[in-house]
């Protein structure tokens, strides 16, 4: 949204001017009730509920719960350390990319993100699973960027990562992530239905020298996906040698080129399959 003033006030003097009520732009966040972080995940949609209070696993079982889902356990497999399972919490499938050892946090950083770090993946920092037994009631563990499994004792009003069974419809309250191109994460991997990728640091400059980054979305099975260049500023040498965006119609470099672009703005593109890099 732009918004100008029609009858702007200005002072001049010695060859400077100023004035009140130029032209500006402003943004307005939204806040849903809570945001889809993961569509149609082996069945499930997993979400970011926003819990009021100590983070601690009875509060995620209460955010999750009045938004009719279950608070996601630590433990991908329950038979592993019953211990640390609820009867209230949802496992979700590993999948057969990652070890069934690994924890739900870790789990959905790999395929957020690319990697099993959790304090890594921007999309899940500051959200917490139910982990029953560990630290004073029942702490949950989280994700902070420097940090994984946090003492949710120890934080107040983060998120609580929710599962329910999917359901067509289901992505009504979705927020959108950013993914960006920096040194320390060059590399994504999103299923989220909707997002927006920058370049350069944080979105704030031009991309550095030498940058190089990837991102490979996929949608659910049956859907394609659909890219959009907001804007487009290249370092053009005219043959698209050096600086360039190019797009696959699958998930890697080695599968067909949609188009390698340098000059103008693309526009949409769009592939024919699921998955595009």
């Amino acid at each position: 949204m732009q918004w100008r003033d029609p009858n702007p006030l200005g002072i001049a003097y010695f060859g400077y001017s100023t004035g009140w009520g130029s032209a500006g732009e402003f943004r307005f966040p939204c806040q849903p009730r809570y945001s889809l972080l993961m569509p149609s995940y082996y069945g499930f949609d997993i979400y970011k509920v926003p819990v009021n209070g100590s983070m601690i696993s009875a509060s995620l079982r209460t955010a999750c719960e009045a938004q009719g889902m279950q608070p996601v356990c630590h433990k991908a497999n329950e038979e592993a350390k019953p211990e640390n399972w609820f009867s209230y919490c949802q496992t979700i499938p590993v999948g057969t990319e990652v070890s069934s050892e690994e924890k739900h946090h870790e789990v959905l950083a790999y395929h957020l993100c690319g990697s099993v770090l959790p304090k890594a993946c921007e999309p899940l920092h500051d959200t917490f699973v139910a982990r029953r037994g560990w630290r004073t009631n029942d702490g949950a563990c989280g994700a902070r960027p420097f940090a994984w499994c946090s003492n949710g004792n120890n934080f107040y009003n983060k998120h609580a990562l929710c599962a329910r069974v999917s359901e067509e419809g289901s992505a009504a309250f979705q927020e959108e992530l950013t993914y960006h191109c920096t040194g320390d994460k060059p590399s994504y991997v999103t299923m989220a239905t909707s997002g927006t990728i920058t370049s350069g640091d944080n979105g704030r400059r031009n991309y550095s020298s030498d940058s190089l980054c990837s991102w490979t979305i996929e949608a659910p099975s049956g859907m394609g996906v659909s890219l959009t260049f907001l804007t487009f500023d290249l370092a053009d040498d005219g043959e698209c040698l050096s600086d360039y965006a190019a797009v696959y119609d699958g998930s890697s470099q080695s599968s067909a080129l949609l188009g390698r672009f340098c000059e103008s703005n693309p526009g949409v593109v769009n592939s024919t399959g699921n998955l595009m890099h």
